[in-house]
């Protein structure tokens, strides 16, 4: 039942993920497939050691076996029997299908246009500043009235019914 749409749990790729949020490199970090990775290690520690193969016994015992480390008929067990865990684990499969819809990737393009066009003038504008053709009141007025160009194009895209689906979610 591993889909191919999970994202990696590790502790590191996770940190990535809330940086990446932080700097805007995300639209929100896969939190749904974190829960399901965090509820799966709870039932995992609590295997008994005749459903695990040979070469997962130490990692179990270590309390390191993750869902990764599962094969397949694994994971299928683990889901078929906790059904709060396949609920987990539908919610992030439906999570990870929005996100790779074209609804999603159209939103998000929409979203990186109009900071692209707000990032590149404002660098126009500094670098103007530094030859001496602006002075910085009017770097200050031309940024401003750039900010509010952004702001209006956020507003625009969401009041686009293209992107309701995107946005409400």
């Amino acid at each position: 039942m591993a889909g191919n749409r999970e994202v990696p749990e590790d502790a590191l790729q996770t940190a990535a993920w809330i940086a990446g949020e932080l700097f805007g490199l995300r639209v929100n970090p896969e939190y749904t497939w974190q829960t399901f990775y965090n509820k799966a290690n709870e039932y995992i520690a609590l295997m008994s050691e005749d459903k695990l193969e040979d070469w997962q016994l130490e990692a179990w015992r270590a309390g390191k076996l993750k869902w990764k480390h599962l094969t397949p008929p694994q994971q299928t067990a683990l889901l078929k029997n906790n059904p709060e865990l396949y609920e987990l684990y539908k919610e992030s499969q439906a999570d990870s299908d929005l996100r790779a819809s074209p609804h999603w990737k159209a939103w998000e393009g929409a979203q990186k246009k109009a900071k692209d066009i707000y990032y590149d003038r404002g660098n126009e504008l500094w670098e103007r500043l530094q030859t001496g053709e602006l002075d910085t009141r009017e770097l200050r007025e031309m940024w401003g009235d750039a900010g509010q160009n952004y702001g209006t194009a956020l507003d625009t895209i969401k009041r686009d019914e293209h992107y309701v689906p995107t946005i409400h979610y």
